[in-house]
């Protein structure tokens, strides 16, 4: 099983500015900041690191860790670097080898399901990668799945019913993104810069649906 997994939370939050500057790791989900509960999932056995990517809000966010959560490591973009980038920044920085476990900071999940893919993770998994997935009725909002022939992640051009989509968690080698250029891309932009021919690509099917917290809509709901 990964013994390192990474949590994105430098993103600026673009579409709930006018309503909140708090970093969303931080942001107040039953009565304590979110990242309280997504350490506790995460978290399962003494021996497993849990890193932060961060860049907007990093001085809140080491502030909080440094009195509340002082087991987590945490990584800062100097400049923003988007999903892909961030995970290549936190790969250099710490020099992490093996298999890397990736999630978005802004997303609730079950916790049985994540508890499960957890533990489906097995080490080593040489130049492969495992993405979870859901499936929804309505795609308008999530990265849709698609092999053609490659694996490719990208926002539907229509609506269409029961698809299955994205969910911000991926378990990869690290060794396929060691030699990528640090620079601003998202994680699916960066999955079609890699030779898929040579990447085995598992999909884990998640039984429950997640809710990201980074439109205003999800947002108000959550602090309700």
């Amino acid at each position: 099983m990964p013994k390192n997994i990474l949590i994105l939370c430098g993103g600026r939050g673009s579409r709930i500015k006018d309503i909140t500057t708090t970093p969303k790791v931080l942001i107040e989900y039953k009565g304590r900041p979110f990242l309280h509960y997504l350490h506790q999932q995460l978290k399962l056995d003494d021996e497993r690191k849990v890193i932060l990517a961060t860049g907007y809000g990093s001085e809140q966010i080491i502030e909080y860790c440094s009195v509340h959560l002082k087991d987590i490591q945490i990584v800062t973009e100097e400049i923003p670097l988007g999903t892909g980038g961030a995970i290549v920044n936190a790969i250099k920085q710490l020099d992490i080898q093996g298999d890397l476990i990736v999630i978005n900071g802004d997303t609730i999940y079950n916790s049985e399901d994540i508890k499960h893919f957890l533990t489906s993770q097995t080490s080593p998994r040489k130049n492969s990668i495992t993405l979870a997935t859901f499936d929804v009725t309505n795609n308008q909002r999530y990265g849709e799945i698609k092999f053609d022939p490659h694996l490719i992640i990208e926002k539907p051009k229509s609506i269409t019913e029961n698809s299955t989509v994205f969910g911000g968690i991926v378990t990869l080698d690290t060794d396929l993104l060691r030699c990528h250029e640090t620079r601003h891309i998202s994680f699916e932009c960066m999955l079609s810069d890699l030779q898929l021919s040579k990447m085995k690509v598992d999909t884990f099917q998640m039984a429950n649906m997640f809710l990201d917290f980074g439109t205003p809509e999800a947002y108000l709901s959550i602090c309700q």
